[in-house]
């Protein structure tokens, strides 16, 4: 079918009307209160095609025959909605090659399509057909955010519904911060037709100001809370702006713990501490927003701090879902009029002293929207009115196997693999990399890590830490030596080591003073600079056992970033423990043998 069809000269109307208008006209003739001539007349159809569809002529559709029925189309249509509700939508191209696919496997060949591969037309036609898709713009989102799991949304919830218990939407506050940046973006523009490169004339960068907003449930917006990237601030930095708006400056002219308690006792305190009532506070877990000074002034002023959980604000958080996208259209409207003015024009970046006046002007824009934007974000997010079901329907679905014994083996195929890829089900453990220390300026190439040269000689792999601890009484670890970290060696790695030293791991006539029972793997407890810690083995020797040991944190253990790797006397080993269990995902363990020994 040609991307535009023309008719010949002379040619007649063709269908005119509407299908539903037909019948209309059809039921009218049917039931006798008007004659064929009236109605032709009335609904402008023509009297043959009213006499030929009550005769039951040309009932079916006009045109060519379509390549596939009804029902592999209306298959199709089942298919791309699932795999957009999945996190996986299909371009019109992945579509097409789907088709193919499709066909081939059917073992049908099609002469109008080029080797089965349907043409772009054909896409547009199965669209126009089907009202139920459409084409859009997609957010990407990392995959930390898409393996967002309908447990924690329930947790959430379920301890979110106690903390909100009773209370009214005014006392139910959210706050995020934002970036106003100082370009505009692009927009179509009109020009001659086969122009490959269209520029305007507009200044712009790459820097942005911080502001924090903060709203309740029933639609009232505090004013803006705005963060500079400068060491001083200054007069005229604060001038023309909204009214109640405060400034601030940061050396990053991000949001730090200073600046967020400045905002919570100065800005958003006065606002609240006259209330009636708790008062419920939803944001992030940002550990610059959490510190003791702002937990004290909740508990002194009855506020309720509530965090969303990692990786779920583009879910759960208000703002994010119904504030900001107007808020960041509106102000790229109000920079590119400023940008375009006599004033603005001069200016390669947004001055400082210019921002309040623009800030002022896209409140000022969404004063009429911004309190509906609000209430509907509350009500998205299940918050207030408080709806569990409304934040899990927005989350995509698992695959069930009702689905996959509708969807067809091409697209089942697709979204396996891409989900299998992206987000990790078949394999979801993560590899360590590992570290290479070698002297600044020299290089080192993959044949080099099996070397004599560059093995290490010492089994002694420590951290930056114990080093300087040992600096005065150690003298065979070298900045030369190459440090391999990782959970644990590998097996070649082990082998090369005890082919260079000359030791062979778990070997029964090792002397172990009181430790016969250890073994490569075991967890032990150890000490060090009269201090207790709890490691994993990873080598045993003559000389003792080689631990990669743990860190504590506040209130648990950790794994530190960088391996702790030391090798021990058997003096300095004081019994064997059970493995540490986990207690977060946020790699915090608990070793109950420690306290009770230091109890001891």
């Amino acid at each position: 079918m040609p991307r535009l069809p023309k008719k010949r000269l002379g040619s007649r109307p063709y269908a005119n009307y509407t299908s539903e208008k037909l019948e209309e006209c059809l039921q009218e003739i049917r039931s006798g209160r008007m004659s064929q001539r009236n109605a032709a007349a009335t609904y402008r159809i023509p009297r043959s095609t009213i006499k030929n569809k009550l005769k039951g002529k040309h009932s079916k559709n006009i045109g060519r025959s379509r390549v596939f029925s009804d029902a592999e189309e209306a298959a199709f249509e089942q298919h791309l909605i699932k795999l957009a509700d999945f996190g996986f939508p299909v371009v019109a191209m992945d579509f097409r090659m789907a088709a193919k696919a499709y066909l081939d496997k059917k073992g049908s060949r099609i002469s109008l399509f080029k080797e089965n591969l349907p043409g772009y037309e054909w896409t547009k036609s199965y669209l126009m057909r089907h009202k139920k898709l459409a084409l859009r713009i997609s957010s990407n989102i990392k995959r930390v955010r898409a393996e967002v799991s309908e447990a924690e949304l329930n947790d959430y919830m379920e301890n979110l519904g106690v903390a909100v218990e009773n209370i009214p939407p005014s006392r139910i506050w959210n706050y995020d911060e934002t970036n106003l940046s100082d370009d505009p973006g692009n927009k179509k523009v009109i020009c001659k037709r086969g122009a490959k490169y269209v520029e305007k004339i507009c200044n712009f960068s790459k820097s942005a100001t911080s502001v924090m907003f903060c709203g309740n449930a029933e639609g009232k917006c505090l004013a803006p809370y705005v963060v500079y990237k400068a060491e001083h601030l200054w007069n005229t930095w604060t001038e023309n702006g909204p009214q109640k708006c405060r400034y601030n400056r940061s050396k990053s002219g991000w949001f730090d713990g200073t600046t967020f308690e400045d905002w919570f006792e100065y800005h958003f305190l006065p606002e609240v501490k006259n209330e009636d009532g708790p008062v419920i506070l939803i944001g992030d877990n940002l550990s610059s927003h959490i510190s003791a000074r702002v937990l004290q002034l909740c508990e002194q002023n009855n506020i309720r701090f509530v965090c969303l959980p990692p990786n779920t604000t583009h879910l759960t958080q208000p703002l994010d879902v119904a504030f900001f996208a107007p808020l960041k259209r509106a102000w790229r409207n109000i920079l590119t009029k400023w940008k375009e003015s006599k004033s603005g024009s001069r200016f390669s970046t947004i001055p400082k002293d210019y921002f309040p006046t623009l800030l002022k002007e896209l409140i000022r824009n969404l004063e009429m929207d911004k309190s509906q934007n609000l209430i509907s974000g509350f009500r998205k997010c299940g918050i207030y009115p408080l709806n569990k079901q409304m934040l899990l329907d927005r989350l995509p679905k698992n695959l069930t196997e009702e689905n996959k014994d509708m969807m067809s083996s091409a697209f089942l195929e697709q979204i396996e693999a891409k989900r299998a890829e992206y987000l990790g089900i078949e394999n979801r453990t993560k590899q360590r990399r590992k570290k290479l220390q070698v002297p600044a300026g020299k290089s080192i190439s993959s044949s080099d890590l099996i070397s004599p040269e560059t093995m290490p000689k010492s089994s002694k792999q420590i951290s930056a830490k114990r080093k300087r601890d040992l600096s005065s009484s150690s003298s065979e670890s070298s900045l030369n030596e190459i440090d391999l970290e990782s959970d644990n060696l590998s097996e070649s790695f082990s082998d090369m080591l005890e082919d260079e030293n000359n030791e062979v791991i778990q070997n029964p006539e090792i002397e172990r003073p009181g430790h016969a029972n250890l073994n490569i793997g075991d967890f032990v407890l150890v000490t060090f600079n009269a201090n207790q810690y709890p490691g994993k083995i990873i080598k045993i020797s003559e000389e003792g056992p080689t631990v990669d040991c743990m860190e504590k944190g506040i209130k648990f253990w950790r794994w530190p970033e960088k391996n702790d790797t030391f090798l021990y006397s058997w003096e300095n080993v004081i019994m064997k423990i059970n493995e540490p269990k986990m207690v977060s995902k946020r790699n915090q363990y608990k070793v109950p043998e420690i306290d009770n020994f230091v109890e001891k």
